[in-house]
């Protein structure tokens, strides 16, 4: 009995190994299917058999993302710099990357509207007072004052300052957290007005003229006359400004067909 359940055994070892031969004869025909890399993703190779058998060999590492030129925000203030955002430039992705963008941070400052200061320049103003108000723009954390003296003691709480004719030197103290950082001289001159007369050498009357400093006087558009003469314009170039009170004088003709009356008295 003991030989018998050997033999049978045996016979069943024969028969597993021939079946396990017969299945290993089989070559294993494989179809490839490469997957790129992205930009997070590895790439890799999937080798599959028409018997069903599967390899994934891993071949390349993820390629991380390629930004392109970052481009500001315009979100930078007075308090600290803002910011830029490039996007991958990779197919498919949409990731964008947002840094600092540095050195963009908002100077505080004062301006002058019509006033230039880079040098000292003298600003003349037909007018007794001149407001730093409406000159003078804000930006940050910047403020100012006027004074009339360099030392600040003087200052107009109302920043409208009063023009006597002739020079008026102010200064402007731009200030950040109460400390100077800027100190600028404006010159405003108050303009003074001239007289402009007309003599006409015993011609009929022309009316006088009232011009500002720097301005042109106007020729008249009366005509004077004067018995005898032909008017024959003025002893002044009207492209001449005004700077002081200013007589001018008319030219005449004496005339050749004048008829006179003569009267005799016994």
């Amino acid at each position: 009995m003991k030989n018998l359940l050997t033999a049978f055994i045996c016979l069943l070892l024969v028969l597993v190994c021939a079946f396990g031969v017969t299945a290993c004869k089989h070559e294993c025909e494989y179809a490839d299917v490469i997957t790129a890399p992205t930009c997070t993703e590895q790439g890799y190779t999937t080798h599959t058999c028409k018997c069903g058998n599967v390899i994934v060999d891993t071949y390349v590492n993820a390629l991380g993302h390629d930004f392109g030129e970052y481009v500001s925000n315009l979100d930078a203030d007075y308090d600290k710099d803002g910011t830029k955002t490039a996007t991958c430039k990779r197919d498919g992705c949409s990731v964008t990357d947002t840094v600092t963008d540095e050195g963009t941070k908002k100077q505080s400052h004062i301006a002058f509207k019509t006033l230039s200061i880079e040098e000292k320049n003298i600003f003349s103003f037909d007018t007794e007072e001149f407001s730093f108000l409406e000159e003078i723009e804000i930006f940050g954390h910047s403020k100012y004052s006027v004074s009339k003296d360099k030392f600040g003691t003087e200052t107009f709480l109302t920043k409208v300052v009063p023009l006597s004719c002739g020079d008026n030197d102010f200064y402007v103290f731009e200030t950040i957290d109460d400390d100077v950082v800027n100190t600028f001289t404006v010159t405003l001159r108050r303009r003074p007005k001239y007289s402009v007369y007309f003599n006409t050498d015993g011609g009929t009357p022309i009316q006088s003229q009232t011009v500002e400093e720097s301005f042109l006087s106007s020729m008249p558009t009366e005509i004077t006359t004067k018995v005898g003469y032909t008017f024959d314009g003025w002893d002044f170039d009207f492209a001449t400004p005004i700077m002081e009170t200013t007589t001018i004088k008319s030219k005449w003709t004496a005339n050749t067909d004048t008829a006179y009356k003569i009267e005799y008295y016994f």
